[in-house]
């Protein structure tokens, strides 16, 4: 099985949902679409891996609420613990990044103005996810159990991601600013000012 059947276990080892609704918690992680999806979802079906129920629905095809069997969970599991790749990057911002010697500090500026956009838009994202999950566990009165855990380990990572990211864009600007030479050693971000 590939990573992104993987993904799906993981998903529905959280609970049941569409395949619509599983694209969508899936492309916060991921970027996918319809067409990868429904067919690993009918590989993992064949597998016994997951299961659907179908909810008539009129004037439109049944829905299919998906869910992770017993079978699916134990593949599952395996694939937790196995050793992880190295993460695949395909990212323009890191290309452009590489190459920043070579402008004038307005095309640098410009650059580091929609990085530091990309940042802040991530950062907001995620913080209205934390504030998305708050207050659907705060008005649940069952306790907080160990899926949400995920979640929410999650969205700190992208906090932090997001947050760094910002502080990576300032300590470029003063280091363009100051026309400082570096010593290549590891740059505290803690120091860097907000």
């Amino acid at each position: 099985m590939n990573k992104l059947s993987y993904g799906l276990l993981s998903l529905l080892s959280i609970m049941p949902q569409t395949g619509y609704d599983l694209l969508l918690s899936l492309n916060r992680f991921w970027h996918t679409n319809h067409s990868a999806i429904y067919p690993l979802l009918a590989e993992l079906e064949e597998k016994g891996y997951a299961r659907y129920t179908s909810i008539d629905q009129q004037g439109k095809p049944d829905k299919k609420i998906y869910s992770i069997t017993e079978d699916g969970m134990t593949a599952l599991k395996k694939w937790i613990v196995s050793p992880l790749e190295d993460a695949v990057i395909k990212d323009e911002m890191i290309l452009k990044a590489f190459c920043i010697e070579i402008f004038d500090y307005a095309t640098v500026e410009i650059l580091l103005e929609q990085i530091e956009a990309r940042y802040q838009k991530q950062l907001e994202r995620y913080k209205k996810y934390l504030k998305d999950m708050q207050t659907n566990v705060n008005s649940k009165a069952e306790p907080i159990n160990n899926l949400i855990l995920g979640g929410y380990i999650l969205i700190q990572k992208g906090i932090i991601d997001a947050q760094s990211g910002i502080k990576w864009c300032r300590w470029i600007r003063n280091l363009y600013d100051k026309h400082e030479t570096f010593d290549f050693t590891i740059i505290d971000f803690e120091k860097i000012m907000d």
